[in-house]
């Protein structure tokens, strides 16, 4: 560091946490703080060598580390040096992978380096305004515009998905509009990574609204990039309706109590000026279910898009003599013949049988069938009736073998949860009468209430499916359950597959009744599932 961050020093303690402006770090001089979140503070900065402008993020989480007289950052207490460490590490491996993409809507970092006892990350300084700012400006945007900004940020969130990293902060604020009009998505806080560790309330950085549930409760689905879809389709519900969608805990509390979502579709509102096939497709990104949201952002943007139109089929020109040959299929068209297939097989099986054509060749055969006349066609063998349409009923099996998976974990979940309240309050039944011992047993009372009303719903609910499921062929339910458990975001989750299998024996035992599903819910509760996932 240069020797003029020796007369900084001496104004540190004006600028709380934040570097002083005029500090010389790693040949960056500082400008002034652009702003703080609880894991850093981000500065304008200048790179005198070329001449340009820069922002400098640094990890600084206010809870576990500040900065002492000398600038150097280190922990607050002994308790939080595995918390900082840990954290620390995360914004360097987080570094190394962010520094690989150069995507024109995705905040550019251009290197990151370690000095002070923590660790920066230098990327483009981008001017413009953010979303919010952009939305007072542009009260009610149209269609065309939010499309115009989001579809890009979605491919380059893509490249970082694909790398295995997830943002986990996104909101209007963190979506900026340069001033060109193109849309960039900043703030890649590297220290989210720790959210993967149980580090208490520390680790959870929320926005109300914007964060899916999973981000508040991380044991009941694992997080991915339907995480960061939620938190794009929440800004975009934002967007269009004027205010944020109901937070992911409010919509628990209702689904786990056996209650309607209080989500409000932006279907069913049906806000002026937008298509169906828009608004359908944020619905769906903001499913409470993380199983039922597009699996990563190229699936979304294929959501708001109408497909391409199929090919014209060309064909060669037909001869007079091929022509004569096509009435029947020109007339009446094929969808059509097939659709009435099983009309048509009805009444074949009752038509008078043709009359065998006596020692014609193959060659005599054509020709009698070509130059016959309509009243003469009984003299020709008949062509085989079509074989009947068999409709494939797998997808809505799917459908409801998704819903009836959701609603088992679901009441696995709240009786778990029963099961840890339950031994709670045993637990400081025996301590003295007190007032705050009492309101705490009244608060858990309350809350194993709830616990045992969601079991009941949500096995209730499941029950219901398994006997739909039940009811139909067992091929199909069987394929479905199969194409559900194989696919990639059950495939690596212990419980699904776990009550997937539990889901195929309960549709194969002939009059299994409710009784029997809660207990066997509740069995797999008390052993551990939900400490599977």
């Amino acid at each position: 560091m240069d020797t003029s961050s020796d007369a900084a020093t001496v104004i540190a303690g004006q600028h709380g946490d934040a570097l002083p402006p005029g500090t010389l770090i790693h040949h960056y001089r500082i400008i002034r703080l652009l702003g703080r979140g609880a894991f850093g503070l981000t500065y304008l900065a200048e790179e005198p060598q070329l001449q340009r402008l820069v922002a400098i993020k640094e990890y600084l989480p206010s809870a576990a580390a500040s900065r002492d007289d000398t600038l150097t950052v280190s922990s607050l207490t002994p308790e939080s040096e595995e918390f900082f460490r840990y954290g620390l590490s995360s914004f360097l491996q987080e570094a190394r992978t962010l520094v690989q993409f150069d995507h024109p809507n995705v905040a550019r970092v251009l290197t990151y380096f370690s000095e002070l006892g923590t660790a920066y990350l230098v990327m483009n300084y981008e001017t413009g305004h953010n979303f919010n700012e952009w939305l007072r400006e542009n009260p009610h945007p149209p269609e065309t515009a939010l499309l115009d900004i989001f579809l890009p940020i979605n491919r380059g969130l893509g490249l970082v998905h694909e790398a295995g990293y997830i943002h986990r902060d996104i909101k209007a604020d963190n979506i900026y509009i340069r001033e060109d009009g193109t849309p960039v998505l900043l703030d890649f806080g590297a220290a989210r990574d720790i959210r993967h560790r149980e580090s208490g309330d520390l680790t959870r950085i929320l926005t109300p609204g914007y964060a899916p549930y999973e981000q508040e409760n991380p044991d009941w689905h694992e997080q991915g990039p339907w995480t960061d879809i939620y938190a794009l389709a929440a800004t975009l519900y934002y967007a269009v309706c004027g205010k944020r969608p109901a937070s992911g805990g409010q919509r628990a509390a209702a689904v786990f109590g056996g209650r309607d979502d209080p989500y409000v579709p932006l279907s069913d509102l049906q806000p002026e000026g937008y298509s169906p096939r828009f608004l359908q497709a944020i619905d769906q990104a903001l499913a409470f279910d993380p199983s039922a949201r597009p699996s990563n952002t190229t699936a979304w943007n294929d959501l708001f898009v109408d497909p391409e139109p199929e090919p014209a089929v060309t064909t060669a020109p037909q001869t007079q003599k091929s022509r004569s040959r096509t009435p029947l299929f020109a007339g009446l068209g094929l969808l059509v013949i097939l659709a009435a297939g099983g009309f048509w097989w009805q009444q074949q099986s009752t038509a008078p049988t043709a009359k065998p054509v006596a020692s014609s060749t193959p060659a005599t055969e054509a020709v009698t069938q070509e130059t016959s006349t309509p009243g003469e066609t009984e003299s020709a063998t008949p062509a085989p009736p079509p074989e009947p349409v068999k409709v494939d009923q797998t997808p809505m099996a799917k459908t409801l073998v998704v819903s009836a998976l959701l609603l088992s974990k679901t009441a696995c979940w709240h009786e778990a949860r029963e099961q840890k309240i339950s031994g709670l309050i045993e637990s400081i039944r025996n301590l003295p009468e007190t007032a705050d011992r009492t309101q705490f047993l009244v608060d858990q009372q309350n809350k194993l209430d709830e616990s045992r009303e969601g079991f009941a719903s949500n096995s209730q609910k499941y029950a219901a499916a398994v006997a739909e499921l039940g009811a139909g062929d067992e091929e199909t339910r069987s394929a479905a359950v199969s194409a559900v458990l194989e696919s990639e975001e059950y495939q690596r989750d212990p419980v699904y597959q776990t009550l997937g299998q539990v889901l195929l024996d309960h549709t194969e035992t002939a009059g299994v009744g409710l009784d029997a599903i809660r207990e066997d819910l509740k069995q797999l509760s008390r052993n551990g599932l939900m400490e599977q996932g």
